[in-house]
């Protein structure tokens, strides 16, 4: 079952356009694919206060919005500088006072422990919070700064990855379409080890899973993106879930693999193992709609396992600059001695079959 990629973009009614009203679009088609995730923040911080008023109009969101939309577009341009290396075009993302103190070589420098882990990588931002709690409505109002995390993770399955927290403040005047201008005031980079059960688009999937484990068709269907409930209606899915027999209805999950394609997108590779001894790999793309992941797509039996055959589970994975050890060909256990009583038995044996 294949769902088509789709775009979205932010609510019409949170730009004005040049006429006075709502429904700028234009200007969202600009920020689609960075915007929303920013403004869903802001919605949940100010719904979270009661206000209600204030998410449904063009006043306080938009000029809050328009602050958190340009922190977000500072953040994930700062990370593909990074991640390309291009050293003094993060540079030029600083503010005037941190940049002449943190030079463009001293920011390479900050990097250079975890260079390797920089190497092909998807550079996602989906930590961007205020900096300061947000009690009451003025607060939200007047939110000046904003810390963001950036983490490089990488394209290939790895143990660690990089990543950056920085620290952003308004500098400087809105651009032609309102968005506040943001710079980075601090920068700190740091090793983190790489659980993909603890990433959105797993446990995504996972939630799905255990919807269709429990027979609760209805939520598992509510899962999908809205291209495929479009597409799909939930006859239809339920009449694909039946087709794979027990493959997605009474299985275990064993989550093998996650690539990011970016930021509001990924692959979830999962082995299957049904009640009744099937076992399959499924792939389960999954995209990002107004800051919830759904399920895009589900491809079932891409290969299917036979029983005790090898499906390539525990192998290692080595950290970039890691150099595997190959077999020398010796035993493991006995060492030396081991060996060469073993190579004197196969002497001894050879000799007499000789005779």
């Amino acid at each position: 079952m294949q769902g088509p990629k789709v775009h979205f973009e932010p609510p019409s009614d949170f730009v004005d356009d040049p006429g006075g009203g709502g429904g700028g679009k234009g200007k969202w088609l600009k920020i689609a694919g960075i915007g929303c995730g920013a403004i869903v923040l802001l919605v949940a911080i100010l719904g979270g206060l009661g206000a209600f008023k204030a998410v449904s109009c063009c006043g306080d969101l938009k000029t809050a919005g328009m602050q958190t939309v340009g922190a977000q577009q500072t953040t994930m341009t700062f990370g593909q500088e990074v991640a390309q290396k291009n050293w003094s075009g993060a540079h030029g993302l600083l503010t005037s006072t941190y940049a002449s103190e943190m030079t463009a070589e001293k920011l390479e420098q900050s990097f250079t422990p975890h260079m390797a882990l920089l190497e092909d990588t998807v550079v996602l931002s989906d930590n961007l919070r205020p900096d300061k709690d947000i009690a009451e409505l003025d607060d939200a109002r007047q939110i000046e700064t904003w810390r963001a995390t950036i983490r490089f993770f990488p394209k290939e399955p790895r143990d660690h990855l990089a990543a950056a927290t920085i620290k952003l403040v308004r500098e400087g005047e809105p651009n032609e379409d309102g968005i506040e201008t943001m710079r980075i005031s601090e920068v700190s980079v740091e090793k983190l080890p790489i659980d993909i059960d603890g990433e959105t688009p797993v446990r995504t999937v996972r939630d799905f899973h255990g919807f269709l484990q429990a027979g609760n068709t209805r939520n598992a269907y509510n899962m999908l993106s809205p291209a495929m409930q479009k597409e799909q209606s939930r006859e239809a899915f339920m009449t694909f879930v039946d087709e794979q027999g027990d493959l997605l209805v009474s299985s275990t999950m064993d989550v093998r693999e996650l690539r990011y394609k970016d930021m509001t997108g990924a692959t979830v590779i999962a082995k299957l193992s049904s009640a009744s001894g099937k076992k399959a790999i499924v792939t389960y793309d999954v995209g990002q709609f107004m800051g919830a992941w759904r399920i895009v797509s589900v491809t079932p039996l891409i290969e299917t396992i036979a029983p005790g055959e090898d499906d390539g589970a525990g192998e290692k994975t080595a950290e970039p600059g890691e150099v595997e050890e190959e077999d020398s060909g010796e035993p493991i256990d006995g060492g030396e001695e081991a060996f060469k009583e073993e190579e004197a038995e196969r002497a001894k044996e050879a000799e007499s079959g000789s005779k």
